[in-house]
């Protein structure tokens, strides 16, 4: 759950993340990855939603890899679950496995990107959920395989090899 602290924000840089202005909100952002403070990702996040801009989503994602601190992982799971972009979502996915923030309490829903989302986004939910497998316990685990057994017929061909190949894996971890 993502807690209520009540800070202080810079109003500057909370400025120059609403200004609607590339270059403003890149260096706001590159200023916030610098403080790594979680409180201002529903900002970076708002920014997102509007304002399209590929380096603004780089930069966002860049930052995103950058963060530590576990309680930012209730808020980038909520922000994903908002993206309708296919391409976006896979970023921000990646994004999570290159952070050192524990993803463990949300494999659920890591998983259910794998079967219900592109390739490249598989791979990069399957990544997150690696990272996770040692602090995951057996039972989860097994929901886990369940889940994706059940889901399979969601995969295309393509990715069906690669969601049979993941639940050999995660079924290995069980035994």
């Amino acid at each position: 759950m993502v807690e209520n602290r009540k800070i202080k924000k810079n109003k500057e840089v909370l400025s120059r993340l609403n200004s609607g202005k590339a270059a403003s909100i890149i260096n706001a952002i590159g200023e916030l990855r610098v403080i790594g403070n979680v409180n201002y990702l529903p900002d970076i996040f708002n920014t997102y939603h509007e304002r399209q801009d590929v380096t603004v989503k780089h930069e966002i994602a860049n930052f995103i890899s950058d963060l530590k601190d576990e309680n930012a992982a209730d808020y980038i799971v909520n922000f994903i679950k908002d993206i309708k972009n296919e391409e976006d979502v896979s970023l921000y996915v990646s994004s999570c496995w290159q952070s050192r923030v524990k993803f463990t309490r949300f494999t659920g829903f890591f998983i259910d990107l794998i079967a219900g989302h592109s390739y490249q986004t598989s791979v990069e939910a399957f990544t997150v959920i690696e990272n996770c497998l040692p602090d995951i316990d057996k039972d989860t685990i097994n929901q886990h395989v369940q889940t994706l057994k059940k889901n399979i017929n969601q995969a295309n061909k393509e990715k069906k090899p690669f969601v049979l190949e993941i639940i050999k894996i995660l079924a290995r971890e069980i035994d």
